[in-house]
């Protein structure tokens, strides 16, 4: 018995002395935006389009309609973002400007008929993401100073929890 009892012991500290992270609980570490996006290599240009459908007054397909447009960095950045409404038309474009460190340092945002545009500074980076418990985890920074983490939660339709 006593023999076994330093193996007995070892095993004890190294089992409390482990840490998990919670389970279903995925922990993400994006080293750019192109990676937060789940593409990979160089990507200069992202060209989104809703499919071809059909026309409720005819039996013809309707055209495409553009949706999006992302522009990236040689360092996989976004650097422009234009959204499309549902006719294919500009909606708001948003320019994004950076340190030579890459952190986020303005964010433009300007939506056609509108007579002012905002200037942000505020980051949204998603570090985690859980199936089971239907949520994402943010960090959020200002001024590429971390200023609060936050998790939404969604209930069965995909909704946001209030």
């Amino acid at each position: 018995m006593h023999k076994f009892f330093p193996y007995f012991l070892a095993i004890i500290i190294l089992v409390s002395c482990t840490q998990k992270p919670a389970e279903g609980v995925v922990y993400e570490d994006f080293k750019n935006d192109l990676e937060t996006l789940k593409f990979q290599g160089k990507v200069k240009k992202v060209v989104t389009q809703n499919a071809d459908f059909e026309s409720s007054s005819s039996d013809k397909l309707e055209p495409a309609i553009l949706a999006e447009v992302q522009e990236f960095s040689a360092d996989g950045f976004l650097l422009n973002s234009e959204v499309y409404d549902y006719k294919g038309e500009l909606d708001k474009k948003t320019t994004y400007a950076y340190d030579d460190e890459n952190k986020l340092t303005k964010k433009y945002v300007v939506s056609p008929g509108d007579e002012i545009f905002k200037t942000e500074t505020e980051m949204l980076l998603r570090i985690a993401e859980s199936k089971e418990q239907r949520s994402r985890t943010y960090k959020v920074y200002t001024d590429s100073v971390l200023d609060y983490t936050m998790t939404y939660f969604d209930d069965k339709h995909d909704n946001i929890k209030p």
